[in-house]
């Protein structure tokens, strides 16, 4: 799968950029969501927790011939069913008021046996996933972003998700330094390491 060109009127972000609008995004919608189902009368809290890791992935576009890249947020769940006060619909457009207030519109909704899933997208691609059933479930992907040097494992899961996950490390990810060339007793300059090829894949 090659992908399909972006556009070059939107220069897609880098690494940085593209985790700190996922981190917004979520905690938009989990500080909405979590006022929302605020305990009444001794009901238990909602509580949220990560059920899957976060990631990146190939996102199946190019720009100027360059593949980009998606960060998918860790799938964050509460820890139990959600309360049936307040009702799922009314969830939903408590997360639907939270994220079209940063810029994300409803694309899709559906119901399959009693399960209601909800997607939003953003103009520049960004895209949250609203699931409720037997567990409120969540996460928000990235606009496509270009290759760029990692700083650090940053966490887009918000402080207010109880954090037990962590991610493998990038394959896309460029290092931030490469070792220098080493010297061997002779004087012959040993070459440096060939770096991980940065080919995307599927993850």
């Amino acid at each position: 799968m090659t992908g399909g060109p972006l556009t070059t009127e939107h220069v897609p972000s880098g690494p940085a950029e593209a985790r700190s609008r996922v981190h917004e995004i979520l905690s938009v919608v989990v500080d909405a969501l979590r006022t929302h189902a605020a305990p009444h009368a001794g009901a238990p809290a909602l509580e949220l927790i990560e059920h899957k890791p976060r990631r990146d992935r190939a996102s199946g576009t190019r720009y100027l011939g360059v593949r980009t890249i998606q960060h998918v947020s860790a799938l964050i769940g509460s820890t139990a069913a959600p309360p049936a006060s307040p009702s799922p619909a009314s969830l939903l457009r408590v997360a639907d008021r939270a994220l079209r207030g940063v810029g994300l519109a409803m694309s899709e909704d559906g119901e399959v046996s009693g399960v209601r899933t909800r997607v939003w997208e953003g103009p520049e691609g960004d895209r949250a996933e609203v699931v409720v059933g037997a567990r409120l479930l969540l996460r928000v992907i990235s606009a496509p972003f270009l290759p760029g040097v990692e700083q650090g494992d940053v966490s887009t899961t918000p402080s207010a998700v109880r954090r037990v996950l962590r991610p493998a490390p990038s394959p896309h990810a460029v290092p931030a330094a490469l070792p220098m060339p080493a010297v061997a007793p002779a004087g012959m300059t040993i070459s440096a390491p060939t770096p991980e090829s940065s080919v995307l894949t599927e993850n």
